[in-house]
């Protein structure tokens, strides 16, 4: 237990000592219920003699003496048996406070993406808590949350660096990554199976004709919060080595647009896997899988959940279930100056 309730006394050379209450009550509990302080000290994870110290303590602090240690067996003494149902309730009484105080709190807001899937929250239910307070998930647009935690209508949030500004939120970065797939119609009997980004460049439709520039490729549709990436010359770089033209890609102004383009022109949308599965198109992942927008987790000044974010936990694990990201390749970046091995964004070096 926690808690820490501390009192001062006189030790039999006149010394004031501090006494922590709880302690002495649970090693007091222990020792009556194993009857030994060898055992209550092994279940305590304590030395005996400090064990035996902290007990004389508390019966000085009381005035009584707590344990008959005259016999081979420990046995409580009247002031003991009348002491000990009272040490129980108070410990147990202490023991739920923080429950108490959380309580009054309430379930801790964290936003998190819009397209976050909302069937893969039961399953991980149980690991949405920071302590004793529950966490509720709130679906924000990431331009949004900032102005919401500043206002307090969240305590925190998830929210995705767009291209070419990580730093646009502030806050902690995260290794985490929203990947992006591509849905398209003609995936129907093929979904699930990882697609080389370089199959994104199509086959041109127009094979022959009269025309006296090059065929026109299929149209790569970008929601308007991936719009940046054609912008990013880190991403670009990538794309271009794998032959994709930036004419192929195409910036839309809303999700219905893209929806659209996909069903009625057979376009290719980018976008992460639960819009996809939202609107209900076959799609399929990318590999290499780090062409996805980072994650940043944004709270209020008065929060300090790095540690919570840093060591590996059930609410880690949990949350990366429900937005669906994944960590970041160490092996592979889009969005880094260092990765100079890729040729730069230009693409007359990649001629149709």
């Amino acid at each position: 237990m926690s808690n820490t309730v501390c009192t001062r006394t006189h030790n039999s050379c006149g010394i004031i000592v501090d006494v922590n209450i709880v302690r002495a009550l649970e090693s007091f509990i222990a020792v009556a219920d194993c009857e030994s302080f060898t055992r209550a000290a092994e279940t305590l994870g304590l030395a005996q003699p400090h064990l035996s110290r902290t007990i004389r303590e508390l019966e000085r602090h009381l005035g009584a003496q707590l344990f008959d240690r005259h016999k081979r067996q420990i046995r409580l003494t009247a002031a003991g048996t009348r002491l000990l149902p009272e040490a129980r309730d108070l410990t147990k009484r202490l023991s739920a406070l923080p429950s108490l105080a959380t309580a009054a709190l309430g379930p801790f807001r964290l936003g998190v993406p819009p397209f976050t899937d909302a069937t893969a929250v039961p399953a991980v239910a149980a690991d949405l808590h920071i302590g004793t307070r529950a966490v509720a998930l709130t679906p924000n647009e990431s331009a949004a949350c900032a102005s919401e935690i500043e206002r307090g209508g969240l305590d925190a949030a998830l929210v995705l660096d767009g291209w070419g500004s990580s730093d646009v939120f502030g806050g902690e970065a995260t290794e985490w990554i929203v990947p992006l797939v591509a849905a398209n119609s003609r995936f129907t009997a093929t979904t699930g199976l990882p697609l080389p980004v370089g199959s994104l460049r199509g086959m041109p439709p127009l094979l022959s004709g009269h025309s006296s520039g090059p065929p026109e490729r299929e149209r790569i549709i970008l929601l308007p919060a991936d719009a940046g990436l054609r912008e990013d010359s880190a991403a670009l770089s990538h794309l271009i080595a794998f032959g994709i033209t930036l004419h192929q890609l195409t910036p839309v102004e809303h999700e219905f647009d893209a929806i659209t383009h996909v069903s009625t022109h057979g376009s290719t949308l980018l976008c992460p896997a639960a819009v996809a599965r939202r609107h209900g198109l076959p799609f399929r992942p990318l590999r290499p899988a780090s062409l996805g927008r980072k994650v940043r987790l944004i709270s209020s000044p008065r929060l300090d959940l790095r540690e919570i974010f840093a060591d590996e936990t059930p609410l880690r694990t949990a949350l990366l279930t429900v937005i669906d990201a994944t960590r970041e390749p160490d092996n592979v970046t889009w969005r880094t100056p260092r990765d100079r091995q890729f040729p730069p964004t230009d693409e007359r070096l990649y001629p149709l």
